[in-house]
């Protein structure tokens, strides 16, 4: 099994692409390891749900593993209405899949 990795994105749309484009060109699994949003952008909200729509572009499963930068209230609300709704993108924390 191939793994993409990417660690500490913080709203990077294009680090996201480039990860997604690796992964399917790799037939890769992706493991996001933390910091996905960036609170310092004028919309995280926005930023955080163009990512999520990028990585549905993964042919793989995507396991999300939250860090430091996931603990606001706006992320558990993006996480617990998208997260359930992409069948491809797992949060390892709620082991929803």
């Amino acid at each position: 099994m191939k793994i993409v990795f990417i660690s500490d994105m913080h709203g990077d749309i294009k680090l996201c692409k480039k990860g997604v484009k690796l992964a399917n060109k790799e037939k890769a699994h992706i493991i996001l390891n933390g910091d996905l949003m960036n609170w310092e952008l004028k919309h995280p909200s926005l930023n955080f749900k163009r990512t999520l729509k990028i990585l549905l572009k993964c042919k793989q499963k995507v396991f999300a593993i939250p860090g430091s930068h996931e603990d606001g209230k706006d992320y558990i609300k993006i996480s617990d209405h998208k997260f359930y709704k992409y069948d491809n993108i797992i949060d390892i924390n709620k082991k929803n899949h």
